[in-house]
């Protein structure tokens, strides 16, 4: 095998599989159990906050063990896909985790907030004198477009880049970003149909409780069991964008480098 073979990068063709992916889910024997716990963690941060929100520091702290659990169970379904759910333990892994992700979501979502109302005040101050000019109605739609579209770009970036987070367990895996764009360009269609079908999952497990009241008491352990099959589908899309060195397959050829 060349030096350029053996430099080459290999992409596995395992593609993404959205029904294998909830099969192994729902195999688990204990995946009630393990989504009611996070259902509980889910309605105890909302109802401290209804009562008082003074209590908000703590709702984050729980909604930190729910988002710690969900980067376990990305880990667990990258280093094995034919795996159990993780189980709920090390409370402290867990709550170091979930912070930390939280903590980048938070910055994404400054950068977002910040652009939009960079953009409204620029909108305000040039166009203040003439707000009736057809042009400032044009300007504004194309901006609400604009801000939409990066909104829905960080969504799926996030999305991603959770999944890096989770593989490295590691700060700057958060931080990663032309590692994760690189990641993205070897199976864009993989990561693009994962996000998909994670957000009409969330969806859907959103909007059926809904119909029923008795359904409204299971909306927490509903979105928190969309949460954890995103996260697996996002773990398959993950694996199936996997860069394999080819060196693997020269160990075993005696002689290879010869």
């Amino acid at each position: 095998m060349s030096t350029v073979q053996k430099g080459a990068i290999a992409i596995r063709n395992s593609g993404l599989d959205p029904d294998s992916a909830l099969s192994r889910f729902f195999r688990d024997q204990d995946w009630t159990v393990k989504t009611g716990i996070g259902g509980i963690f889910n309605a105890l941060a909302l109802a401290l906050f209804c009562v008082n929100p003074l209590l908000f520091p703590v709702s984050v702290c729980l909604l930190a063990m729910v988002q710690g659990y969900a980067l376990r169970t990305l880990r667990a379904y990258i280093k094995d896909e034919s795996g159990p759910m993780p189980p709920w333990n090390d409370w402290f892994d867990l709550f170091v985790s979930g912070m930390s992700w939280i903590a980048i979501m938070v910055l994404f979502g400054f950068f977002l907030m910040t652009f939009s109302m960079g953009c409204m005040i620029g909108g305000i101050l040039a166009q203040s004198s003439k707000s009736m000019d057809p042009n400032f109605v044009l300007w504004a739609g194309c901006t609400m477009a604009g801000i939409k579209l990066i909104g829905a770009w960080l969504a799926f970036f996030l999305a991603v880049l959770m999944a890096n987070f989770a593989a490295e367990e590691s700060m700057p895996a958060g931080f990663a970003y032309f590692k994760v764009l690189k990641r993205m360009l070897l199976a864009p269609g993989d990561f693009l149909c994962a996000w998909m079908i994670g957000v009409g999952l969330q969806l859907m497990f959103f909007i059926l409780p809904c119909i029923t009241i008795i359904g409204i008491f299971l909306l927490p352990t509903s979105m928190f069991t969309a949460q954890i099959l995103s996260a697996i589908i996002m773990a398959q899309a993950w694996r199936s964008a996997s860069p394999v060195d080819s060196d693997r397959a020269t160990d075993a050829e005696p002689g290879a480098d010869k």
